[in-house]
């Protein structure tokens, strides 16, 4: 769980602790003892403190709703992570939490979102790949949300494009090579014109 931290207290509350004045008459060559709580140390002990003293003021309302925010917090983290991993290298950065304070003082994460890129490539085939992954991406938590859903429709609207613009490049150059046989043909037939003019008839 983000933000909390275990801090075992030092000693006592005391800043500084040291031997009686008779274990110092015992042993006058030694050196005193002391053990010091450094002022980072007492405002970590401090803010523990007044978290046990928040938990035990806490009402079962609020600890239904900090169970509530700790499911929440884990659906929402799977969520986004769903939509990293399988985003891949078309996702940018890692994932952005929103988050909410719940009556423990405990930062949720209670919203989220991954930016994927969904630009076209160079080419329609590679353009078709890339959308496949960014719709995968998109659908990829186990409850995706409408936004996802709309960012799937156009990955599928982009890859129809590319599909499209693939058959136009197959008509054009299926229209090339028609032309380029036509042509062809047209030649051929020109050099057995030429062929029959310059012939001569020999009869018995």
């Amino acid at each position: 769980m983000q933000g909390i931290q275990n801090v075992t207290p030092i000693a006592e509350s005391n800043a500084t602790l040291k031997k009686s004045e008779t274990d110092s008459a015992q042993q006058p060559d030694s050196k005193k003892d002391s053990a010091e709580i450094s002022s980072a140390g007492r405002e970590a002990l401090k803010k523990e403190e007044q978290k046990k003293d928040h938990q035990n003021e806490l009402t079962h309302a609020d600890e239904v709703v900090i169970k509530q925010l700790e499911e929440r917090d884990r659906e929402v983290r799977q969520h986004e992570l769903a939509h990293k991993a399988a985003g891949g290298a078309h996702t940018r950065g890692g994932p952005h939490y929103e988050y909410t304070t719940g009556p423990d003082g405990q930062r949720y994460a209670t919203g989220g979102h991954v930016n994927i890129d969904v630009s076209k490539m160079n080419s329609p085939q590679s353009t078709i790949r890339k959308m496949d992954q960014v719709r995968r991406a998109a659908l990829a938590p186990a409850e995706p949300s409408a936004q996802d859903r709309i960012v799937a429709s156009q990955a599928i609207r982009t890859k129809q494009a590319a599909l499209l613009e693939i058959k136009e490049l197959e008509l054009e150059e299926q229209a090339k090579l028609k032309e380029a046989q036509e042509a062809k043909e047209a030649e051929d037939d020109e050099t057995d014109d030429e062929a029959s003019e310059n012939s001569i008839n020999i009869t018995a």
